[in-house]
């Protein structure tokens, strides 16, 4: 008999994911994915529990303890994050834990969702047996096909439609399940269930993230300060983003007459910024920091990588604009894309030092499975990272792929160099002190005195 009927667990594997970062920089963020699928199988009736490893920082063998103690019908893995590549790094701390919960004799299934499975679901079967079975979209209704069984036997699953099982032993797909509509996604999805995380004086201090805040007050209701829009091309389509920004614009301007605001952050891509009053907008909607994706500086190395799909613009005109409109923003980058060179790549860090933008990400081209990227390298024998560790930016295995004109070692070394170059950069430094505080320009200095190790160095 079984008091839960689903255990969700956020795996962790910091240390071997981030080396020396892990500590004090990497950000733990809540579980989204946990949490909304929790609260939609708690409206229908279920009783669900959240086990967040990576929160707690709790050992493989920690972890196994508790999920042991509470004996769900189903553990259910949910390994998913807010970077392209979390889903499969994530399966390193994973795939750890649930080998260790079969070599314990673990009897209660368990099932696994994410962004890896749900691209390479027969190979993560044939490779992991650890795993009873698999989600191969978003999971919802599935999941609750499965929860309505009065016993789940991996063996037979015939019948569940959106899941990757073993059919007399042998990796199998059933047909696809029915994905969650946009008129149905309020009901199926009611909310967070934010009281299944994990804290140790009050709810939410286990996490951090980059420009991600929220406090807990006296009449014990959790006031968040800072939310990001997690659509990736949230300024895409102006039909969907000025209406929702004139109605943030009006929340915004009763909280000023309190004396406070909203304070918000939202990804686009740089090329779908033309118009500067679109850019008032949403500053007055209370979004005040952008996460745009430039990729590189090379006109040719992005239309190439994006096929045309990214339209030609004025990259300095477009960060200048949004300067002027009091918006901050987080510049992506990325090195060793089709095309790229020693000059292409120069270019690229040049400009992100004329822009000095307050937020710099760099990261070298990756192979990650379930892109073109990946089905490429695959077809013509290009090496991929040994394991799930190795599509980490900050891991000591990752390994980038190569260009026409670049190893991995040269892309990953000018990507490494490049960090410490623009976060020691004086006019970097004093921006950052000029908008933040001493304080924060300290904390960038001490951060830059982390090595990250990286085995591909090592045979060079």
């Amino acid at each position: 008999m079984h008091n839960l009927d689903i255990l969700f667990v956020n795996p962790g594997n910091a240390k071997g994911i981030y080396q020396g970062l892990a500590t004090d920089y990497a950000a733990i963020e809540p579980p989204t994915w946990a949490l909304l699928l929790a609260e939609s199988v708690r409206s229908k009736g279920y009783i669900p529990a959240i086990l967040d490893v990576n929160a707690e920082q709790l050992s493989h063998e920690e972890a196994a303890k508790r999920i042991q103690d509470l004996n769900p019908k189903l553990i259910c893995f949910t390994v998913y994050g807010q970077n392209v590549n979390a889903g499969t790094v994530g399966m390193s701390g994973a795939v750890k834990l649930s080998n260790l919960l079969k070599e314990q004799q673990v009897s209660n299934p368990i099932a696994y969702i994410g962004s890896y499975i749900q691209a390479l679901p027969i190979k993560c079967l044939e490779e992991e047996p650890s795993i009873d079975f698999g989600f191969t979209n978003e999971g919802l209704y599935a999941l609750l096909e499965v929860l309505a069984l009065p016993k789940i036997d991996v063996t037979n699953l015939e019948d569940v439609r959106g899941v990757v099982w073993r059919k007399y032993g042998i990796p199998t797909m059933n047909s696809a399940g029915k994905l969650v509509s946009r008129q149905d996604m309020d009901t199926e999805f009611p909310g967070y269930a934010w009281d299944l995380l994990p804290f140790k004086e009050k709810p939410l201090d286990l996490y951090r993230a980059p420009m991600w805040h929220a406090e807990y007050n006296q009449d014990h209701r959790t006031r968040v300060r800072t939310i990001r829009i997690t659509d990736e091309m949230f300024l895409l389509r102006p039909n969907y983003y000025v209406p929702l920004c004139e109605m943030l614009k009006e929340r915004n301007d009763k909280l000023k007459e309190k004396g406070e605001e909203l304070k918000m952050w939202a990804y686009s891509r740089v090329d779908t910024i033309r118009r500067p009053d679109v850019l008032k907008l949403v500053k007055e909607a209370g979004i005040k920091w952008l996460c745009l994706g430039i990729e590189s500086a090379d006109k040719n190395v992005r239309l190439e990588v994006s096929k045309g799909r990214f339209e030609d613009v004025n990259i300095v005109e477009v960060i200048n604009q949004c300067h002027d409109a009091g918006i901050e923003i987080m510049a992506n980058y990325i090195v060793g894309l089709p095309g790229d060179t020693h000059e292409s790549m120069q270019k690229t860090l040049d400009l992100s030092l004329e822009l000095c933008t307050s937020g710099w990400n760099t990261y070298a081209a990756m192979a990650l499975p379930g892109s073109q990227l990946y089905k490429n390298a695959v077809e013509q024998g290009i090496p991929l990272p040994e394991d799930y560790e190795g599509y980490s930016f900050h891991a000591y295995n990752t390994l980038p792929l190569p260009t026409e004109h670049l190893t991995p070692a040269e892309i990953l070394k000018f990507r490494d160099d490049a960090f410490n170059i623009y976060h020691n950069h004086p006019a970097f430094l004093e921006r950052i002190e000029r908008l933040f505080g001493k304080k924060e320009a300290d904390n960038i200095r001490e951060m830059t005195k982390i090595t990250l190790k990286r085995k591909i160095f090592e045979n060079e």
